[in-house]
């Protein structure tokens, strides 16, 4: 091959080499491709399916709190009250979950249990009033931890609304 060719055929081979490497780079994504979804990825737009508040998706709150300009003895207690919330959820959490899959076999099941629904729904129900008291008690634990000045700029950073449509992408 001479060297006028041998330029062109390897910037052609590059070029493949690189696309070669993008699509399977998109591949290996939890989502395969662009544009599909993977596990734990929402739809664009949308919310997905969030745990109830003090059950592990992180409330909007902690974020918030967490925004704020807290001192260190104040973040490691704040850390501290969370991760004792988180572990004393768990066996919440797991109810609510095994109650889900109740639901769902009793609604979509191959025979559809419809006398079951209400039991099922009055248990999820008192298990989200439980988990609701126990963030808001979490809450007040924090809100004891932080300045006037500090609950004041939480209180403007939880009654803020994003723009219509969500916040920017």
């Amino acid at each position: 091959m001479s060297r006028r060719t041998i330029r062109p055929t390897l910037a052609a081979w590059m070029a493949i080499g690189f696309i070669v490497a993008v699509a399977a780079s998109a591949f290996a994504q939890p989502g395969g491709m662009p544009g599909q979804m993977g596990q734990g990825q929402m739809p664009p737009g949308g919310r997905g399916q969030m745990p109830p508040p003090g059950m592990g998706g992180g409330p909007m709150w902690q974020g918030a709190v967490m925004r704020l300009d807290l001192a260190d003895a104040q973040r490691n207690d704040i850390r501290s009250l969370l991760d004792a919330q988180r572990e004393s959820n768990r066996t919440l959490r797991e109810g609510v979950r095994a109650l889900h899959e109740q639901l769902a076999t009793a609604v979509y099941g191959v025979n559809p249990d419809t006398a079951s629904i209400p039991d099922i729904v009055q248990k999820l129900t008192e298990a989200n009033r439980q988990a609701l008291e126990a963030d808001v008690a979490l809450q007040q634990k924090v809100s004891a931890l932080l300045t006037e000045a500090q609950r004041a700029d939480l209180v403007k950073m939880l009654t803020q609304r994003p723009p219509r449509g969500g916040p920017p992408m």
